[in-house]
C-alpha cells in the first residue's frame, strides 16, 4: 500500500500526461526505472540474444546510457491502465541537440496480459506528437526478422527499409591468391578531415543507388545519412576507408556502442561499397577490413570480435543479403551467425486519435 502512494505521487507530478480511453501516457522520468523492470519481466526479458548476454538491454541501459544523453534528444513515455504500467516506448535523436535532424523508436514493451488493446497504438501517437518536425519525418524502428508480432505490426504501416544481416570476420580462413593479391593493394585507414569531401561525394554517389541507405548509431540503431552524421563519426573516429591507391572503393562505420560478447566485445560496422567492385575484389575489400581491425583494445583487453551488419536489402525471393554482397563476403572470410535478421522501416507518423480524453 505504502509502494503503491508512492507511485501514484509520482504519477501527479509528471508532465505531459494525457487520456485515450482506457489508456493513460505519462512522459517518464529517471526514478522510473521500477515501472520498467516490471513491464521487462512479462515483455521483453529475452530480446537480447543468448550470445550477447542475455536479458532486455533497456534495463541495463536506463541508468548508465540514455539518462546521461542531452535531453533535447530523447524522449520517453509509459502507458498506464489504472494504476498499473502496462508498456513503454522511447524515441532517441541524431543530430545537434537543438536541431536534432533524424530519430529511431526503440523499447517498445507492452505487458502479455495488455496486448490487444490499442496500448501501443496509443502511445506512440502521444510520443510521437511530441517530437520536432524533422525527426518526425526521418524516424526509424526495427524489429527482429522472427518477431511474428512486431512484424504483423509494421509490415502493413511502416515503409520497410530492408533487412541488416550480422556477419563474423574469421581471420583464420584458408586463404586463397587470388583474394591475397587485390587485399594487399587495399589500405584501410581512419578517415580524417582531408578526407571529408571525398568521403561525401561517395556517400552521395551510393545513396544515389541505394536510397534507403542508413549509417549506424547507437547501440544497434540507425539514423539517417546525411553531412553531420558523416562528421559525427569522423570526429569519434569510427569511419574508416578502404582505398585503392587514392580511389575511394568502400567505407566502413561503427555503431556508436562496443557491444559485450560474453568473455570480450563486438565492434560492429556497415559497409558501403562501390558498385564498379566485382564480387572478387569486393570480397578482397571486405578481407583487408576484416585483418585490419583489432583484436584486443589499446590497453590489451580482449578478444574483439569483428562484425558487418551488412544491407540494406530488400529481395522479392526471400533473400535478406544481396547475391553479390552474399558471395563477396563468402570470399571475404565472412560467415552468417545465425539465420535471421533485423528489418528496418522508416515510421510513417500518424496523428494523434480523436478519443483523447
Amino acid at each position: 500500500m505504502v509502494y503503491l502512494t508512492i507511485l501514484q505521487r509520482r504519477r501527479r507530478r509528471r508532465r505531459s500526461t494525457a487520456s485515450y480511453g482506457e489508456v493513460t501516457v505519462c512522459q517518464a522520468l529517471q526514478s522510473d526505472l521500477p515501472h520498467l523492470v516490471g513491464i521487462s519481466q512479462t515483455a521483453g526479458q529475452n530480446i537480447v540474444p543468448a550470445d550477447a548476454g542475455g536479458g532486455d538491454f533497456v534495463i541495463k541501459a536506463w541508468e548508465h546510457e540514455w539518462w546521461t544523453l542531452d535531453p533535447r534528444i530523447h524522449w520517453n513515455d509509459f502507458a498506464f491502465i489504472g494504476d498499473e504500467a502496462v508498456g513503454f516506448a522511447r524515441v532517441e535523436a541524431y543530430g545537434p541537440p537543438d536541431e536534432p535532424e533524424s530519430g529511431w523508436l526503440m523499447a517498445m514493451r507492452v505487458k502479455p496480459l495488455f496486448q490487444g488493446r490499442r496500448v501501443m497504438a496509443r502511445l506512440q501517437a502521444h510520443l510521437l506528437a511530441r517530437l520536432p518536425h524533422r525527426v518526425r519525418l526521418n524516424l526509424y524502428l526495427a524489429v527482429g526478422s522472427s518477431n511474428e508480432r512486431m512484424r504483423a505490426a509494421c509490415d502493413p504501416k511502416y515503409d520497410f527499409y530492408g533487412a541488416y544481416v550480422l556477419q563474423n570476420f574469421m581471420p583464420t580462413a584458408m586463404l586463397r591468391a587470388d583474394r591475397e593479391r587485390y587485399a594487399a593493394v587495399v589500405t584501410i585507414h581512419t578517415l580524417g578531415p582531408s578526407d571529408r569531401g571525398a568521403a561525401w561525394a561517395f556517400l552521395a554517389a551510393c545513396l544515389e543507388h541505394s536510397p534507403t541507405l542508413l549509417i549506424p548509431g547507437r547501440y544497434y540503431d540507425f539514423r539517417a545519412l546525411t553531412p553531420t552524421a558523416l562528421d559525427d563519426k569522423m570526429r569519434h573516429g569510427r569511419a574508416l576507408c578502404a582505398r585503392d591507391g587514392s580511389t575511394i572503393v568502400a567505407l566502413f562505420f561503427e555503431f556508436d556502442n562496443r557491444m559485450p560478447d560474453g568473455t570480450g566485445w563486438r565492434r560492429v560496422y556497415t559497409c558501403c561499397a562501390s558498385t564498379s567492385l566485382d564480387v572478387p575484389k569486393l570480397g578482397s575489400v571486405l578481407l583487408a577490413f576484416g585483418r585490419a581491425q583489432p583484436t584486443v583494445d589499446a590497453a590489451g583487453v580482449g578478444p574483439i570480435r569483428t562484425q558487418l551488419s551488412v544491407g540494406p536489402c530488400i529481395d522479392r525471393d526471400g533473400r535478406d543479403v544481396e547475391p553479390k554482397m552474399s558471395a563477396a563476403l563468402a570470399a571475404g572470410n565472412y560467415t552468417r551467425p545465425r539465420s535471421t535478421h533485423l528489418r528496418v522501416y522508416k515510421v510513417t507518423f500518424q496523428p494523434r486519435t480523436t478519443e483523447r480524453r
